[in-house]
């Protein structure tokens, strides 16, 4: 009988500064979240990625070993410490599955 896995829970967002004087501030920002969240219990992989042509627009691409993982990733005190600092706001955000 051939064994099933749950697979990962793969998300991409797009993400924006809010503010333009704040692009620098919140690429160091996004490099230490990125650095912390990859340490996190069930966190396969996450990186951040800058468009070239228009700086302060990024998209992130996160997986963990599952949802509940990926809610978790929420709670950790990196987590609130970046968001509540508001550097960035979601554009999208899609969950994805291997094919």
């Amino acid at each position: 009988m051939k064994q099933t896995t749950a697979s990962p829970y793969e998300v991409t967002a797009r993400i924006r500064c809010t503010d333009p004087d704040r692009v620098e501030p919140a690429r160091t920002a996004l490099g230490a979240l990125a650095e912390q969240t990859r340490s996190e219990p069930g966190c396969l992989a996450f990186s951040v990625h800058e468009e070239t042509e228009a700086p302060g627009s990024f998209v992130l691409w996160e997986v963990f070993a599952d949802e509940e993982a990926f809610r978790r990733h929420f709670e950790y005190q990196h987590t609130r410490s970046y968001l509540e600092r508001e550097f960035t706001e979601v554009v999208e955000h899609r969950v994805m599955r291997p094919v």
